[in-house]
């Protein structure tokens, strides 16, 4: 990249301390020219850009090119021949979106209640497909849409800029705004940002929670009609926020203080841990040193040793608070959180009369990847959506999920879930 003053080529080395400029050597100069150089012929800005593949002589690049609202495009070049041209075109995956009106993405940064600033996407949806009812003709004001609050696993792991498929079946297909917090914990932010989540459960939960807020104050979203959409780790923080383990900064409980409504309209939590520390009985992560030493150093001493403080902190132990339509989905050979998690709250939702559904899939693990499944969930996912958030149903899928692996072991208010079955 070029440095913000000299514009001099320079890579960006983060330390613990501070980040600081770098010049890059020859092949490195050599190479971000090269780049530069077809990113100009395809008329697509340099970030657009990367070195997906290259032969052993270095003779022929393959180059990718992505953004939010394109899938990528893959174009063959000759790398140093002034005489090459445009690259060419290889070969351009889900072919069938282009010319869609897909959803842009927007990097934003979220205030926490205690300073802190956490790094975030918005998609807006496009405004051929806006449901945030009225105001929209006439050039007036379009009122907010109803708005996902998507949360990625890990902890340690983050979200990035770039074409999400699923943040596009939700903006452009169904009409929902969706925010990606990277919260405390997220990496790529730098160390202080990772090492915030350390000990501090209750400060990611308010991340999410203030998260929430900010969106319904900016406008972008409409209050009674916001989702949290999570897996693994990020299921388990969708479920701690729909239980309100991080009480809203206006000290609320479970619910908007102003209109005493839930504050999420839905909660879909995939393959989540839903306890944590002491309070977790299962074998989960504790095969291997390493990673148990992982697990408390993020939960913290007491949360590690104290089974009452975990126990505040686990949904599990909180569905007495719980006001959402849950979904639950698990992998039934899930090694890393077993379904027994999934199991348990689905054992206590149920005994507590709430509204939600349970969906199971057949030899699949901490993801579901096989492509009949993939198809059969996300779908199932929207319908859930749309029916929580007040949206029209989806139009049908345009092909067959026959063959798919999933058992619905609960469903209480959403027979058209139980129908596709």
């Amino acid at each position: 990249m070029a440095h913000p003053r000299t514009g001099a080529v320079e890579a960006v080395v983060a330390t613990a301390a501070r980040a600081e400029y770098v010049p890059l050597g020859a092949a490195g100069r050599r190479l971000v020219a090269e780049l530069r150089r077809h990113a100009a012929a395809l008329r697509l800005p340099e970030s657009a850009i990367a070195l997906a593949s290259r032969s052993h002589d270095d003779a022929l690049w393959v180059l990718r090119a992505t953004a939010d609202a394109s899938p990528s495009v893959f174009y063959l070049v000759a790398p140093y021949a002034r005489a090459s041209g445009v690259p060419r075109l290889l070969l351009a995956a889900r072919p069938r979106l282009r010319g869609l009106p897909l959803a842009r993405a927007e990097a934003v940064t979220i205030p926490a209640r205690d300073g802190q600033q956490l790094p975030a996407y918005l998609t807006l949806p496009p405004p051929a497909v806006h449901t945030g009812g009225g105001g929209g003709g006439g050039g007036g004001a379009r009122a907010p849409p109803p708005l996902v609050l998507l949360l990625h696993g890990g902890p340690s792991a983050r979200d990035y800029a770039g074409y999400d498929p699923l943040v596009q079946m939700l903006a452009a297909r169904a009409g929902v705004a969706v925010l990606q917090l990277n919260y405390r914990g997220s990496t790529g932010f730098g160390k202080r940002h990772l090492c915030l989540g350390n000990g501090n459960l209750p400060g990611m939960h308010a991340d999410v929670e203030d998260a929430r807020r900010w969106a319904v104050e900016r406008g972008h979203a409409d209050a009674a009609r916001v989702g949290v959409v999570g897996a693994s780790w990020g299921g388990y923080l969708s479920l701690g926020a729909a239980t309100g383990i991080a009480p809203p900064a206006d000290g609320g409980a479970g619910s908007d203080a102003a209109s005493g409504a839930p504050r999420y309209a839905a909660v879909v939590a995939i393959v989540p841990v839903v306890a944590v520390g002491a309070a977790n009985t299962s074998t989960m992560h504790r095969g291997d040193p390493l990673v148990a030493r992982y697990w408390r150093q993020l939960c913290g001493a007491e949360v590690s040793t104290d089974k009452v403080a975990a126990e505040q902190l686990s949904p599990l132990h909180r569905l007495g608070r719980l006001q959402s339509p849950l979904m639950l989905v698990h992998g039934e050979q899930d090694p890393r959180v077993p379904r027994s998690h999934g199991d348990a709250v689905r054992d206590a939702a149920r005994d507590l009369g709430l509204t939600g559904v349970h969906l199971t899939y057949a030899r699949e693990g901490h993801s579901i990847r096989r492509e009949r499944n993939v198809l059969h969930l996300w779908s199932a996912v929207e319908i859930f959506l749309c029916q929580c958030l007040q949206l029209p149903p989806p139009p049908p899928l345009e092909c067959s999920v026959e063959g798919h692996t999933a058992t619905l072991h609960w469903e209480n208010g959403f027979p058209l879930i139980a129908a596709g079955m």
